[in-house]
């Protein structure tokens, strides 16, 4: 009897099942072989739309060779431009490890299976050294479409007639740069030699070329020069779209006029490198002029600013008044130290050496109204004296005379470093990041109430002023535990809330006997129960606390064998409350043993 459907076939059955199907697919396969009628095995599979016109058994043979698979002759018989760059040595397919066709084209996949296998990191991964021209620099940035598309073909003629489309093809492409660049020199240099001053890392800059192999070799600053700005675009001649070029042959180079503005107007001559070299133009010789034989003496950063610093076109190199700083120099602090015995000389905490930074030192800084302590002492001066608009700076505390230069409004700038502070409170540097809840607590020693000079997180607060005072576990918990970080909605700014907070046992804690001792109206009392040291020392006593005191085997019994698991959704807990009294309600009932 036949098995039914769902039912198992015995043994033997399966296995005579599988010995006459396996026989079949062998004697079948050996017939077709044998059969001298038969020119080639079935197809397994479609071939590509490449290969579309040979998709019949009639033209097996075009590709395979009979029971040796793929023939690489066959394939080149048709690709013969493949077959002839592979006689010359040319290209990828002239490699060994490429020798057979079958191991990057693979057919009878469908007309719409990519022909080009490229591994199994795909077609970028393609590492094309091996087709004999390296891709280097920027070219390694580009796609393969970038070079490989019609326009950049050669020869597109010969391709088309050998069956190729330009749209698929690797072929065709030239090595010469000029083959996919233009020729932005227009035949001044040769076409080849693109490589002789340029890099395929970046065309500029150009640092294979040498300027010194000219008749301009280029020394000091001419070697930061942008070369267009000697080298000039010129007009194509003859161009209806206005094309320009670079010009590399410049008509006059032999005096600095040539190029440069002559500022002195000729009145020192036409000779510039007499005083001044390429290395600069502040960088005049001290050999021809020494500048220490006037009546300033040049030092420190005076030696290193440019002449017209001081000297102005049009001045004959005359200065008016030099005499202290601020003939020359704006006072960039406005007259805050001009109460100063020195009136603020500026030589008091500047030299001639730079401005920054100051000589003021930090035992003269213990000497003013806020001595630095703590902290302080490792803090940039910037961290306190910032650059702020002038409006804010404190000017009613300032001598008059220094309210008449902060408020000229001629010289008057828009910011200015801050020295005179209205309040050496901590509120005036920092901001409050407790937004005014701590007030309350520290209104007469202020934030050095809780914190210290040395750091701002060593917190030292007596939260028994609170009316939460931090006894057993809680003395030990970090602030963060309680204080969490508030305000982190769209356009507040994130704080740690210090006020306000609920001091139930459940505003922090999650209640694992989900509110059964919960009263009415407000959450279970945590300690009736537990104490602040540890969760688990209970003070519940059975007896006092609870409806049900145990007495007799009840005194024995563990807690869970009346308490127990139960769970609420996706949360487990005991079952406390409520329970029965009766004992049917644990122990179950039972018939009576008498009439």
């Amino acid at each position: 009897m036949t098995p039914g459907f769902g039912e198992q076939s015995p043994p033997w059955i399966e296995g005579w099942s599988r010995f006459l199907a396996g026989a079949i697919v062998f004697v079948s396969i050996h017939l077709l072989a044998g059969s001298s009628s038969l020119n080639a095995q079935f197809s397994p599979g479609v071939l590509s739309q490449p290969h579309s016109e040979l998709d019949d058994s009639a033209h097996c043979l075009k590709c395979h060779g009979s029971g040796k698979g793929v023939n690489r002759d066959r394939c080149l018989s048709c690709h013969q431009i493949l077959a002839n760059r592979i006689d010359s040595g040319l290209g990828l397919h002239a490699a060994d490890k490429y020798e057979r066709c079958e191991t990057c084209h693979i057919e009878h996949h469908g007309k719409d299976f990519e022909l080009v296998w490229w591994g199994d990191e795909g077609r970028q991964s393609f590492d094309h050294d091996e087709t004999g021209y390296p891709v280097e620099g920027a070219h390694a940035k580009l796609t393969c479409e970038k070079c490989h598309n019609p326009q950049r073909i050669q020869h597109k003629e010969a391709l088309i007639a050998q069956g190729k489309s330009l749209e698929r093809t690797f072929l065709g492409l030239e090595p010469g740069c000029l083959s996919c660049h233009q020729d932005e020199h227009r035949g001044q240099v040769a076409a080849d030699s693109c490589l002789t001053c340029h890099t395929f890392a970046a065309w500029m800059p150009v640092s294979a070329f040498e300027h010194d192999s000219t008749r301009f070799p280029l020394t000091g600053n001419h070697r930061k020069v942008e070369c267009a700005k000697c080298h000039t675009r010129v007009a194509v001649p003859n161009s209806v779209d206005e094309d320009t070029f670079l010009q590399f042959s410049v008509p006059k180079f032999g005096r600095c006029t040539d190029c440069h503005r002559d500022p002195h107007e000729a009145r020192l001559g036409l000779d510039c490198a007499k005083c001044h070299t390429t290395a600069g133009w502040s960088q005049f010789k001290k050999s021809e002029f020494d500048h220490n034989r006037t009546r300033f003496t040049l030092e420190g950063e005076h030696r290193r600013i440019t002449c017209a610093s001081c000297h102005p076109a049009g001045t004959n190199f005359r200065v008016a008044r030099f005499d202290t700083c601020h003939d020359c120099h704006r006072d960039v602090h406005l007259g805050q130290f001009a109460d100063r015995p020195d009136k603020g000389a500026c030589e008091s905490c500047h030299t001639v050496d730079r401005f920054a930074p100051a000589t003021f030192t930090l035992q003269a800084h213990k000497k003013t109204d806020y001595p630095l302590q703590g902290a302080h002492l490792a803090a940039p001066c910037v961290s306190c004296h910032r650059a702020v608009p002038v409006g804010q700076l404190p000017m009613s505390q300032l001598p008059g005379q220094a309210q008449q230069i902060g408020s000229t409004q001629s010289a008057r700038p828009e910011v200015a470093m801050q020295f005179r502070f209205a309040s050496t409170a901590c509120v005036a540097c920092h901001r409050d990041p407790h937004t005014g809840e701590v007030d309350p607590f520290v209104r007469q020693a202020g934030c050095e109430s809780c914190h210290r000079l040395d750091g701002w997180r060593q917190v030292d607060f007596d939260h028994a002023v609170t009316k939460f005072a931090l006894i057993g576990k809680h003395a030990t918990t970090a602030c963060t535990s309680c204080h969490t970080k508030i305000g982190t909605e769209a356009g507040q700014e994130e704080r740690l809330r210090m006020t306000g907070a609920s001091s139930e046992c459940t505003a922090c804690h999650k209640d694992p006997h989900l509110d059964q001792f919960a009263e009415v109206g407000r959450p279970a009392d945590c300690s009736r129960c537990h104490g602040m040291e540890a969760w688990s020392g209970l003070t519940f006593d059975h007896v006092r606390d609870s409806r049900f005191p145990l007495d007799g085997a009840h005194n024995r019994a563990t807690c869970g064998a009346c308490h127990k698991a139960e769970t609420s959704g996706e949360q487990n807990f005991i079952r406390y409350t409520p329970l029965g009294f009766e004992c049917k309600d644990c122990h179950g009932g039972f018939e009576p043993f008498y009439d």
